[in-house]
């Protein structure tokens, strides 16, 4: 049944000033639709963050999936770094903007579901904590994988999607895993309606937004 769940939890961090919401999802899931249809309307709002590896894709021509062990690795690392760079510059440029956060398409703890490994070997190479890190995020939205029609239709031309649909969903899953329980989670369900879609997001965003009494 397509819904939309929330968990919220007393243990989240205290509110920030700068409001940090992440879309999250397997790949060709709509992250990137969903960040240029409501780019406009929140532009007042939010700092919209475009996802950091589809820019190193598509500007440096790079050919994906790399074949060895050790390029996927040294790839993953890559990305952190530009998904730090993006996550940096745009908080600056929201502060700047007297904005009240960011909505990051991504963000750079996406990259333990691309790791060619465990997340228990990713927290290690990385010394980082997944369940810790993952609070600086104040709202996580996360979008389920579409049917496989429309997924192809999706991922059609799409030079930084090179996933399979039963790739895309084994993300999706291990992404659940990683933020299925984070305090302020929205599930977006895959709804026949790309306007109902877009509604219930528009809504989770609010939500976020308001303070908590």
């Amino acid at each position: 049944m397509n819904q939309m769940t929330a968990r919220q939890s007393d243990t989240h961090r205290p509110n920030s000033v700068l409001r940090q919401i992440v879309l999250i999802g397997g790949p060709c899931s709509g992250k990137s639709s969903v960040l240029r249809e409501l780019g406009a309307d929140l532009s007042g709002q939010l700092q919209c963050v475009p996802e950091a590896v589809t820019a190193l894709v598509t500007q440096l021509g790079l050919k994906l999936p790399f074949a060895g062990l050790d390029e996927q690795k040294d790839f993953v690392t890559a990305a952190r770094l530009a998904y730090q760079s993006f996550e940096a510059a745009g908080e600056l440029q929201a502060r700047s903007d007297g904005k009240q956060g960011l909505l990051l398409d991504c963000c750079v703890l996406t990259c333990a579901a691309y790791w060619p490994d465990t997340l228990e070997a990713f927290e290690k190479q990385y010394s980082v904590n997944i369940r810790q890190e993952r609070l600086k995020y104040d709202g996580v939205i996360f979008l389920d994988v579409p049917s496989p029609d429309v997924f192809r239709e999706a991922c059609a031309d799409n030079p930084a999607r090179h996933h399979d649909y039963g790739e895309s969903v084994a993300i999706s899953n291990k992404l659940l895993r990683m933020w299925g329980d984070h305090p302020q989670f929205v599930r977006i369900s895959a709804y026949p309606s790309w306007e109902r879609k877009l509604e219930t997001i528009r809504a989770a965003i609010r939500s976020f937004l308001t303070p908590k009494q």
